[in-house]
């Protein structure tokens, strides 16, 4: 008789959306949803998905999924064992610096190295780092520090990639900080990147031709008001704001003396 293992409550796409806090009613982007059942269950032994069901580059899995066969029903229901959620978080990560084929190998190499005394070394993650990011990852703080830090909480031997989080990606948050809501944002399909990021680019040309109340206008016509809240458009802004009270302040002290 196979022995029971305690698992979580909540399936793995209910996990994913408490850390990116994400409504109840709402849907996991797709591309998180895929990429996590790339990383967690596509292919899985027991599936009926035979896509690299048994290769060794996905042992990693054994540690943090238990699979079992309803009796109602064909369909191998995955589960998170109890107590290493934090392992979808940090697919979460990942996925957001390395994509899916990435997050698989460090998950792999962490597991592979878990008991072994040579050192880890995650040389992907400096592989990536190198290349450029993309305007939206450079929008919500994404930098060449946010692989530095990961690298380094996964060679520590103190950290648990399975029950610990790693550091957010999102460099702009506070040290230490594990929030992943930016990621509704980013993979959110309705978001018009493009027409955003020429804004972007509007109100910046403006504040350094000093027509800043033009440039706060800008800002301030942008839809999606979750956009505002993007580490460089907060910077902008904080900017734009900035030099209209230097103006103000410069036409106040002219205003006196000429009084």
């Amino acid at each position: 008789m196979a022995e029971t293992v305690d698992t979580e409550i909540e399936l793995i796409p209910q996990i994913a959306k408490l850390y990116i806090k994400q409504k109840v009613s709402d849907t996991l982007p797709k591309e998180l949803h895929d990429a996590l059942n790339n990383i967690f269950t596509k292919g899985h032994k027991e599936s009926t998905d035979k896509h690299v069901s048994n290769s060794r580059m996905l042992e990693y899995r054994k540690a943090i999924i238990a699979s079992s066969l309803p009796n109602y029903g064909k369909r191998v229901e995955h589960r998170v064992i109890r107590g290493r959620r934090a392992s979808i978080y940090n697919a979460l990560c990942l996925y957001t610096l390395v994509g899916t084929a990435g997050t698989k190998k460090i998950f792999q190499e962490y597991y592979a190295t878990k008991s072994s005394v040579n050192k880890r070394e995650f040389k992907l993650l400096e592989l990536f780092a190198k290349k450029e990011l993309s305007a939206e990852m450079l929008f919500f703080g994404v930098s060449q520090s946010s692989f530095e830090n990961i690298k380094n909480k996964l060679i520590d031997n103190n950290f648990n990639l399975f029950t610990e989080q790693l550091p957010s990606p999102f460099q702009s948050l506070k040290a230490g900080n594990t929030d992943l809501s930016p990621l509704g944002v980013l993979y959110d399909r309705n978001v018009n990147w493009h027409s955003f990021i020429e804004n972007y680019i509007k109100a910046d040309k403006k504040l350094k031709s000093k027509e800043c109340i033009e440039a706060k206008s800008i800002l301030q016509n942008v839809t999606d008001k979750r956009l505002l809240q993007l580490p460089l458009v907060k910077e902008l802004s904080d900017s734009i704001d900035a030099q209209i009270n230097e103006n103000k302040d410069a036409w106040e002290y002219l205003h006196n003396i000429l009084n």
